[in-house]
């Protein structure tokens, strides 16, 4: 995105520009209530927790160590699919794995 001769190529420098733009020819009065309620979003927003270990989602390479690990001689608990067959998944079939164990981490259940 190019504004008066300067590049913006981040999502939220981008969607700052947009915003400023918009804000330049909006019609539309700010409320009191809307200003209450950005209020309240920002200091929600400043003071996230940080999660703890446990409560943080599955990352890849957790699920890679885990897959390389594995003994080649054995099937994958109850989907009898042979660990050489997952070993050698490509990158969106993991995609897909490491989704399906986010999902059921998270307590969404088996899809």
């Amino acid at each position: 995105m190019e504004i008066d001769g300067k590049a913006y190529i981040s999502d939220k420098h981008k969607a700052e520009k947009f915003a400023k733009t918009y804000r330049s020819f909006s019609k539309l009065p700010t409320r009191k209530e809307d200003m209450k309620i950005k209020k309240v979003i920002r200091r929600q927003y400043h003071a996230r927790r940080v999660l703890k270990e446990s409560e943080q989602d599955i990352t890849r390479g957790e699920v890679m160590r885990v897959i390389r690990e594995a003994s080649n001689n054995r099937a994958a608990e109850r989907i009898d699919i042979p660990y050489e067959m997952i070993k050698n998944l490509g990158p969106k079939a993991q995609d897909m794995l490491l989704d399906i164990y986010r999902r059921c981490w998270r307590g969404e259940g088996i899809p």
